[in-house]
């Protein structure tokens, strides 16, 4: 007996609504504000490119122009949102990438450019064109209502309700009732078109949204990165001016130790396990700075050695170094340093406790 598992209903995104009435209210609306905002706009960018040279002035009046132009286009899309209650990510302005006057100028200069910006706004002044059609129509409409009883009224001709000659009396009934037809589906129809420019100019589709928040995610992803990378240089390098030379010091007086003083093996043995115990600790200091470069400090002593002369725990400066035996001597592909009798003396005198 086999079983078949039935696949699991596949998700449909749901249409937005109509919402005639709405929409028609809203173009009527949009219509009547618009001129005034579009002449405002268009006055600002005049007079921003006719003031630019003079004093600066016209600089601020087209920054000015490009926060207008953004409030028009968040504007537009929260009303296309809550129109057709679509969820949409509202218009936000472009973030500083840089700190300071060069990362905001940059900025703005990203938001002057920025598409769903400019769709936005380029919906809203289709909207209003739409509108004033709408509030054209809805004029037309009362006017046919209000000629389609002309012959109750002692006039001979009447204006039409889209302008034109004169009408005759007898025929205005039924120009009243073809304009009130006319008007109707006129503003039926602009409805319907504004709904689906909107949709396709303002609303996004998911996939492009989606692709937007990917690239988001992205760009943050790569600066964590980045502030990660800079936090654990700064941690490797306090490591390695700090506490890291001193390890590697106090491991090498022990190692002087070890080898003055082969008679005491118990002296010997605990420095050996001194010195073990310090280049362990110097790795442990180090690996969580940089995991991938664990080796700092006891394994380099040509790099370590300019940043020991200061915390030198043995008085043996650099001239001095002949006169007291000191020698480099390869071996086994790094160096050691090995030490004269009067050196293991000094070394004997420092170390408490022999």
């Amino acid at each position: 007996m086999t079983t078949h598992t039935a696949p699991p209903p596949t998700a449909v995104a749901a249409k937005p609504p109509l919402r005639v009435f709405l929409t028609i209210l809203h173009l009527a609306g949009v219509g009547v504000i618009g001129g005034f905002i579009f002449t405002t706009l268009g006055g600002l960018l005049g007079t921003g490119l006719g003031l630019l040279f003079a004093a600066g002035i016209g600089v601020v009046l087209l920054v000015g122009l490009v926060y207008a132009l953004f409030g028009v286009g968040w504007f537009e899309v929260a009303r296309i949102g809550a129109l057709y209650r679509t969820p949409i990510a509202p218009l936000r302005l472009r973030p500083r990438e840089r700190p300071g006057f060069v990362g905001w100028l940059r900025s703005l200069g990203r938001q002057a450019i920025d598409g769903r910006m400019w769709r936005a706004v380029a919906n809203f002044a289709i909207a209003a064109i739409l509108g004033w059609i709408v509030l054209r129509l809805a004029w037309s409409f009362v006017w046919s209502a209000f000629i389609a009883f002309a012959p109750f009224t002692g006039a001979e001709f009447v204006m039409g309700p889209f302008g034109g000659g004169g009408i005759a009396v007898e025929w205005a009934p039924l120009v009243g009732i073809l304009g009130i037809a006319a008007s109707g589906f006129g503003i039926f129809g602009l409805a319907l078109l504004h709904r689906t420019l909107s949709l396709a100019i303002v609303v996004r589709s998911r996939e492009a949204e989606l692709t937007e928040r990917v690239r988001t995610t992205t760009a943050q992803r790569a600066g964590a990165v980045r502030a990660a990378d800079v936090e654990r240089t700064r941690i490797e390098r306090d490591l390695h001016d700090g506490v890291q030379p001193r390890l590697v010091s106090v491991g090498m007086t022990l190692g002087l130790a070890q080898q003055r003083d082969r008679q005491r093996s118990g002296c010997r043995e605990g420095a050996h396990r001194g010195g073990a115990h310090l280049h362990e600790g110097g790795h442990h200091r180090t690996a969580p700075a940089r995991p991938r470069h664990p080796r700092l400090g006891a394994r380099r002593p040509r790099s370590g050695c300019g940043a020991l002369r200061p915390r030198r725990p043995l008085p043996h400066p650099r001239a001095s170094r002949r006169a007291h035996g000191w020698a480099l001597q390869p071996r086994g592909g790094s160096r050691r340093v090995l030490r004269h009798r009067g050196v293991a003396h000094q070394c004997g005198e420092a170390l408490p406790g022999q």
